[in-house]
């Protein structure tokens, strides 16, 4: 995921397809989310999102990944 920090969005890489990607602020709200996401690369905007930490989930077949990402 990069750049991270960022101020207008998120860049995602993965080898895996997505099933699922959330992304969470710090209260645990869902704020963002998308479904059949595939493998390669795709975007996850945040300018209307205030600044702050979030959770990003990514949900592939089997497994779970989760990072922090940071919105300037």
């Amino acid at each position: 995921v990069w750049p991270n920090p960022s101020a207008d969005g998120w860049r995602v890489h993965t080898d895996v397809p997505v099933n699922t990607a959330q992304l969470f602020d710090s209260l645990g709200r869902l704020v963002w989310s998308a479904n059949s996401l595939g493998a390669g690369e795709w975007d996850i905007p945040n300018l209307p999102l205030p600044a702050g930490n979030y959770c990003l989930r990514l949900l592939t077949g089997e497994n779970v990944g989760v990072v922090t990402v940071l919105k300037k």
